[in-house]
C-alpha cells in the first residue's frame, strides 16, 4: 500500500462575524498544519483564505477539557439528562451540553470532514459571497483525485474529478460509454 498525499486550498472570502469565524477556523486541523492567507483590504474588511499540504478536517467541539472548564465559569454546562455539571466533575464526562441542549463537548477520536466546517461557515457568509474548498491528491500513480466544494450562504455543491470525467465521457460518447481512470 502506498500513502495518499493531498494538497488543499480555499478561495479568498469574507464573513459577516469575525469572532464567530475565528472560533470555527480555530478548530480546523491538518497533518502538516494550516497556512492562513488572511489580509486586510483597503476598506478594513478581512479577506480570509487557507490551505494545507494535506486534507483539512474539522473538530466541531472543543478538543480540550480546559475549554469546557473555562466555559463552566462563564455559562452553565449540563450532562445529557440536563443535570448541571460542576467543574470538578467535568473530567468524568464524555459528553457535555449547554443550557440550550446543544452538545459542546464530545470525547471522540475522529475529526469531521471539511463539510462540517462549511455548515458552520454558511451561517456567517455574506449573501453575495462564496466559499470554495479544493483538494487534490494521489496515491502514487494508482489514484490521482481531486474534489471541489462550493458553498454560498444557502447552498453547497460538490464535484469530483472522477464524476466530472464520467459525465463528460457519457456526454461526448453516449450513455453506454465508460472509461477507467484508476487501477
Amino acid at each position: 500500500m502506498a500513502n495518499y498525499y493531498a494538497t488543499s486550498r480555499t478561495n479568498y472570502f469574507h464573513v459577516t462575524d469575525e469572532e464567530a469565524y475565528q472560533k470555527i477556523a480555530g478548530r480546523l486541523i491538518a497533518e502538516e498544519g494550516i497556512t492562513c492567507f488572511d489580509s486586510m483590504e483597503d476598506d478594513g474588511r478581512i479577506l480570509h483564505g487557507f490551505g494545507a499540504y494535506s486534507s483539512i478536517e474539522y473538530l466541531p467541539l472543543p478538543s480540550a477539557l480546559e475549554d469546557i472548564k473555562t466555559q463552566i465559569e462563564i455559562d452553565a454546562v449540563f450532562d445529557k439528562a440536563g443535570n448541571k455539571i460542576l467543574p470538578e466533575a467535568v473530567d468524568e464526562k464524555d459528553e457535555l451540553y449547554n443550557e440550550k441542549g446543544e452538545c459542546i463537548y464530545y470525547h471522540g477520536d475522529e475529526p469531521m470532514s471539511i463539510e462540517a466546517f462549511v455548515e458552520e461557515l454558511q451561517k456567517i457568509l455574506p449573501e453575495d459571497e462564496c466559499f470554495v474548498y479544493m483538494e487534490s491528491g494521489a496515491e502514487k500513480l494508482r489514484y490521482v483525485v481531486g474534489d471541489v466544494l462550493v458553498a454560498t450562504k444557502n447552498e453547497v455543491r460538490y464535484e469530483s474529478i472522477g464524476s466530472f470525467v464520467e459525465k463528460t465521457v457519457k456526454a461526448l460518447l453516449g450513455e453506454a460509454a465508460q472509461t477507467k481512470i484508476h487501477y
